[in-house]
């Protein structure tokens, strides 16, 4: 479970030189769920970017796994290849037990 005290301040998804910001998103593993107004094609190349309130910011390069409509918007699942850029507040948010995995 994520820890809400280091809640993201911005979440986006980077697709093509454009960033759209995510309405809602969810991890698990190595899976990101965006839900956000652009519909992506599979196995497009996309970063989910995670901005922190402290200014810095994590980023969660990977392809798309699929992309499903969600009424006037649309859920994108995208299979995660690494985490760069600031990793420790990210893994202050996503926990301890995460991290063990």
């Amino acid at each position: 479970m994520s820890d809400l005290r280091f809640a993201p301040s911005r979440v986006a998804l980077e697709a093509c030189g454009e960033a759209t910001v995510a309405l809602s998103f969810e991890l698990s593993g190595h899976h990101a769920a965006v839900r956000s107004v652009r519909r992506l094609p599979k196995d497009a190349p996309v970063c989910v970017r995670i901005d922190w309130a402290s200014g810095e910011h994590t980023s969660l390069p990977g392809t798309v796994s699929s992309s499903d409509d969600a009424g006037l918007d649309s859920v994108t699942h995208v299979d995660v290849s690494a985490i760069e850029d600031d990793w420790r507040p990210f893994l202050a948010y996503v926990g301890p037990s995460t991290h063990a995995n």
